[in-house]
């Protein structure tokens, strides 16, 4: 039988990981020093990761997890250690991968800073584009707000026994939570709590540009996009964009794997799974 992820077969190491993509895994190899007993998969986003990890979890295999970006959802990382709450899928208290790299001293320290940029040059570019997408990005919550509240316990259909006719039909819909909450959010998409609510998203904006915390909160795809051309300023001829980001990913996370200033974050899912695995 040719293995899948679906059986045993399909997994080589002590610890099998699902990334989304390969930047993460590429990284991620890098911060933990290529780490022998992990081995990465790569699942081509977040439903793919969830959808193999699933499929894992049914048949009972217990050393295989996924790691995934926060986006716009919410981070199960205080319960890491709590195996009844995170299950084996671990979701970043980042935005996404990319806000890890987003640390001015590990690029400029880094082997690929080829422009020669100092840190302060480069958080001062980074936050300059942050302050360009502000209203980008609060169009972006506002929408994804909208999508979470909408979608947020989205019905099954119903089986046959219980809808048999017009008012079962009814009954079952309306004793659904998804419906009342539905029925509550809708009267309030008018044009002036859209206005309002992009009001309160810019603000909320602006307070992350106050503070280091848009180096955790804004899209760090976007932000490192700006930057990685900028400080990698000779990779080989011919190479596609997207391998010049990644090898400066990886670049990065040699630096702060040699620094010993790899993100506390990645630091601590690392022992988790380790302990998860039964690794030393």
């Amino acid at each position: 039988m040719t293995a899948t992820a679906k059986f045993p077969g399909f997994y080589r190491g002590a610890i099998n990981l699902w990334v989304e993509d390969t930047m993460t895994r590429d990284y991620l190899r890098k911060v933990w020093m290529d780490h022998p007993a992990i081995v990465f998969y790569v699942g081509g986003g977040n439903e793919g990761v969830s959808a193999v990890l699933k499929e894992a979890e049914i048949a009972g295999l217990n050393h295989v997890f996924a790691f995934i970006d926060r986006d716009f959802n919410v981070s199960n990382r205080p319960n890491w250690n709590n195996p009844a709450a995170t299950s084996r899928r671990f979701v970043s208290s980042h935005h996404e991968i990319e806000n890890h790299l987003l640390v001015p001293d590990a690029l400029a320290g880094c082997a690929l800073n080829t422009g020669g940029r100092s840190a302060a040059d480069i958080k001062a570019r980074m936050l300059q584009r942050a302050t360009e997408l502000a209203w980008w990005l609060a169009c972006r919550c506002v929408i994804a707000e909208a999508k979470g509240t909408t979608l947020q316990d989205f019905p099954e259909h119903p089986k046959c026994p219980p809808v048999v006719d017009h008012a079962s039909a009814e009954t079952y819909i309306l004793g659904l939570p998804w419906w009342a909450r539905i029925q509550a959010y809708t009267p309030s998409l008018t044009n002036a709590n859209l206005r309002a609510r992009l009001a309160t998203h810019h603000a909320n904006v602006t307070a992350w540009l106050g503070t280091d915390q848009w180096t955790i909160e804004f899209h760090g795809k976007e932000l490192f996009l700006h930057v990685s051309g900028w400080v990698y300023t000779k990779p080989p001829r011919g190479n596609a964009p997207a391998l010049n980001q990644s090898d400066l990913a990886k670049s990065v996370g040699e630096r702060q794997a040699a620094a010993k200033q790899v993100p506390q974050e990645l630091t601590e899912l690392l022992t988790v799974l380790k302990a998860r695995a039964g690794v030393p």
